[in-house]
């Protein structure tokens, strides 16, 4: 899913988020919150192959993160289409909710709606926010290592790393067997033509020693 992680925020406290993966991009995130001004904007930060985009509105900020190749135009469509979808639901409610407390009711719209937009290649010609979208030519993608003060340098960690980490394991350890098979299946082979030849050896003594006590050769 190119859109992998997604949020609203008032300031730097996460009011819902919601991401079908897991990882440390929160921790990202968290720190670009922090270097958000109260203003509204519609900005895109690169970090690590990932892009933050974001949309910020009365105080609000929407944020979704995404593969670095996946643009900005879908993107935008979501965030917008989740900054409507969020006014109408909470108002000003959002201004005094504490942390994480709209996540039950709104995580599961973050949810599919960050699949529709990730799985529909339509889904900016049927939302209702094509004038907004046309600011995206404007939109700069800055590198987010000059607006945070990272300290420590943050990995940026999504689950295909491990998948890929895993696949790559589970292939040593297949490889490991099926070379352990072989090994074993040669054992085996070689132990039957050392058995065959002994065999051959001991009627071809036979013959010559007169039977198969072997008296004529003791």
């Amino acid at each position: 899913m190119p859109i992998l992680y997604s949020l609203v925020a008032r300031g730097n406290v996460i009011l819902c988020d919601y991401s079908p993966t897991t990882g440390n991009f929160t921790l990202v995130a968290r720190k670009l919150l922090d270097s958000i001004p109260n203003e509204n904007a519609m900005k895109s930060y690169l970090y690590d192959r990932h892009i933050f985009h974001y949309i910020t509105e009365d105080g609000i900020i929407y944020l979704c993160m995404t593969d670095e190749d996946f643009g900005s135009t879908i993107p935008f469509a979501f965030l917008e289409d989740v900054k409507n979808r969020f006014k109408v639901m909470f108002g000003q409610v959002a201004h005094s909710s504490p942390a994480n407390s709209l996540t039950q009711d709104f995580g599961r719209t973050l949810q599919n709606q960050m699949n529709y937009y990730s799985t529909n290649k339509n889904a900016t010609k049927v939302t209702k926010v094509k004038d907004e979208l046309n600011q995206l030519k404007s939109v700069m993608v800055q590198n987010l290592d000059d607006v945070i003060d990272r300290g420590e340098k943050i990995e940026l960690l999504v689950d295909r790393t491990e998948n890929l980490r895993s696949t790559s394991m589970v292939y040593h350890k297949q490889a490991t067997q099926l070379k352990n098979e072989m090994y074993w299946k040669n054992v085996k082979l070689t132990i039957v033509l050392v058995f065959i030849v002994l065999i051959a050896l001991y009627f071809f003594l036979s013959i010559i020693c007169g039977g198969f006590n072997l008296h004529s050769c003791t």
